[in-house]
């Protein structure tokens, strides 16, 4: 694979959509204790915003890709999923 091939494939794009530093309401229900005793006004918002790191946003993102899209970043020419973990923290098979 050239530059210009990886440059202009659709591996390149998907993967330029894994998101950074994201946010996630977490409804009181679903905290942990240490969760609460960290956030303590949950009681009263119902919840708190969670700071995703990125290697839990890349999961997230690689569990709404389809089968289709996850193909395509599997078919990079020698992909391989452990080195592909060791660089982005996403497991390929979850």
């Amino acid at each position: 694979m050239t530059y210009r091939d990886w440059y202009e494939s659709d591996a390149r794009w998907l993967l330029n959509q894994i998101p950074k530093d994201v946010v996630e309401w977490i409804y009181s229900e679903d905290m942990t204790d240490e969760e609460k005793a960290e956030h303590l006004t949950h009681e009263t918002t119902g919840g708190y915003l969670k700071v995703l790191d990125e290697s839990e946003c890349g999961q997230l993102w690689w569990g709404s890709l389809s089968d289709r899209q996850k193909n395509i970043i599997k078919a990079i020419p020698n992909f391989d999923a452990e080195i592909f973990f060791q660089c982005t923290g996403i497991r390929v098979d979850e």
